[in-house]
């Protein structure tokens, strides 16, 4: 029998995501996307494969949302830019783990992780190069955030 992540159902929007994409900038929405991508992929790493520790799952979780939540702490989004935000992010991770469920998880899937990972960390690099660390607030901010997502997935698998 194969093992199945629980799925957090993302809520729908309340405008269209063309039109959402369009009145806000490109650069969240790709952050809130590969935020949802590699946190789906590390909970199907851990819940499903085993294919990491929890500490790894952490650590990923951190990578995949911290230039998310500096961005919104540097930018002065509106709420319902934040929840459409927000909801482009759970329906990411929504949709990696259904496919792990599903075991439909393919290439497609795989090529979008990798592409996630290399603009994070490419986005990493170049503020470490022109010396732009990240805040302590949105480290503890993110650290924090990442304890509650395990902690409802451990909740969802038990």
């Amino acid at each position: 029998m194969s093992k199945k992540l629980g799925v957090i159902l993302a809520g729908f929007l309340t405008v269209s995501v063309n039109s959402f994409a369009s009145s806000v900038d490109k650069e969240m929405i790709q952050l809130a996307h590969c935020s949802g991508i590699i946190t789906g992929n590390s909970l199907i790493d851990y819940y499903i494969t085993g294919a990491i520790t929890k500490k790894e799952l952490k650590d990923d979780i951190i990578m995949a949302n911290v230039l998310y939540i500096d961005r919104v702490f540097k930018k002065n989004y509106k709420k319902d830019e934040l929840m459409g935000f927000d909801s482009l992010a759970a329906t990411a991770r929504d949709n990696i783990t259904q496919k792990a469920n599903d075991e439909t998880y393919g290439t497609f899937e795989f090529e979008s992780v990798i592409k996630c990972y290399k603009k994070i960390s490419f986005t990493l690099a170049k503020r470490m190069e022109k010396n732009d660390p990240l805040d302590d607030k949105v480290l503890r901010i993110t650290e924090q955030q990442s304890e509650k997502i395990i902690d409802i997935y451990d909740a969802l698998t038990q």
